[in-house]
Order: C-alpha cells, then structure tokens, then sequence
C-alpha cells in the first residue's frame, strides 16, 4: 500500500474520539477522472493513507476539519477504488488504530489516447521524394497531371536530382517512390527506412488527397500536390 502522508498523531484525550469519521464523495467516477473525496476529523487528529490500487497519488487541500483530497482515476474501466484513512485512538492507556474505507467504482469507456504523430524524416542534403497516387482510379486524375506523373524527362529528372540508397537486395538506387496511398507496414516494410518515413508523413499530410508528394532535401521538407503538368513537375524537381 502506498501511504500518502503520515502525521504525528497526538495523544488526545478519550472524550475527543466521540465520533467516527466518515468519507463523503462520489461512488461511481469515468476512467481517468479525479476523484475529490471529504472525511470531517478533528484538525489534530493525524491521518495515514492507503489505496487500491496503490499507485494512487493524494493531494490533501487543506488542513482544517474537514479535509478536502483529490485523486486521479487512472485504472481502466470496471475497477474498484478503495480509499482507507487510518486514524488513531487512546484506549486504556494504549494507542490503538482504527479504519475507515470509501469504495469508488470506475465505470464508463477508457480515454484511447491519440496515436503519435509520424516521426519526421531525418535531415540530410540527399534529395528523397516519396509521390503518392491512387492505383484504383487512375482516370479520376487530369490527363495533364497523370502524364507528368509518368513522363520520361520528369522520370530522368528524379533520377539525376535524387541521391542513392541502399535497398534491400544491397543493390543502390534513386531516393524516391511512387506508391498507392493505402499501403500497409508490413507492405513497405523492405523501403529505405527514410523513404518510409516520408511515405507516412505524406498519408498523414494528405488526408486521401491525392497525386500527393513529400520531398525532403537541402532545402528542407515539403508536402503538397503533385504538380499539374509536365513542366511543372520538372521545374519543381529540378528547384529541390
């Protein structure tokens, strides 16, 4: 059990213990919620803490009589919260500890936090350019654009302008790709490890947007549409 705080407790005369505290608070609280729970005790009274779960973290509001704490509320749904405060008692001469408990149900759907963003690609001066297209509808793309995403001189463009890595035959090759946008891991699992970072940079950025194209290079990193024609598309290659 993990105690909270542990206060001196002072030997207090018999008279003073005519009363049994109590916790008030809620009963049932949302996954991830906090909890704001009250017990009513003698200011001189000391308090020991306990909780189940145990990796509970108290803050206590206050120092007065009635004494205000707040907990969060991290375990999953389903689960029960136990709260104790143990206090103590002068009987016969002898100090002796008694117990009272709170039981809080946490009920509701557990927050799923956000995936994390997609890690951006690591700086280099080799230029990397990751185009990413719709396999299954080719004809929804204008006939301009689609020519420059398969014309011979933006092809050579792209050749010449991007440096080599090593794929995984051992074999070098031109940094960039033109992939469907709907790949899986495991489906790019054998690409360069920094032209897998810019594939999903670009499914990130996209948001199903395509012809779509991420470059990284000297001058740094861009995302946007593919250019519309063939002249566009190589002077846009030949600026990186």
């Amino acid at each position: 059990m993990k105690r909270f705080a542990i206060i001196i407790m002072l030997l207090i005369p018999a008279q003073l213990w005519g009363q049994t505290p109590k916790f008030t608070g809620p009963e049932k609280v949302e996954p991830g919620s906090l909890i704001h729970l009250t017990i009513d005790i003698p200011e001189s009274w000391g308090l020991i803490f306990e909780s189940i779960p145990d990796d509970l973290f108290f803050v206590q509001l206050d120092q007065g009589t009635t004494r205000n704490f707040i907990c969060a509320a991290g375990c999953a749904t389903g689960k029960t919260i136990v709260v104790k405060a143990i206090y103590g008692r002068l009987e016969n001469g002898r100090f002796v500890l008694n117990k009272v408990q709170h039981k809080v149900s946490v009920e509701g759907t557990t927050p799923v936090p956000p995936p994390p963003p997609p890690p951006p690609p690591d700086p280099s001066q080799g230029v990397r350019v990751m185009i990413l297209i719709e396999e299954s509808e080719p004809s929804k793309i204008p006939a301009a654009q689609a020519q420059a995403l398969t014309d011979v001189q933006v092809i050579t463009t792209l050749n010449s302008k991007c440096e080599k890595l090593r794929t995984s035959d051992g074999q070098m090759s031109p940094a960039w790709r033109k992939f469907d946008d709907d790949l899986t891991d495991d489906d790019i699992k054998l690409v360069p490890d920094p032209l897998k970072a810019l594939y999903k940079r670009g499914v990130a950025d996209s948001k199903g947007k395509v012809p779509w194209i991420v470059t990284q290079g000297p001058k740094g990193i861009t995302s946007q549409e593919y250019p519309k024609t063939i002249s566009e598309a190589i002077s846009f290659f030949q600026a990186l």
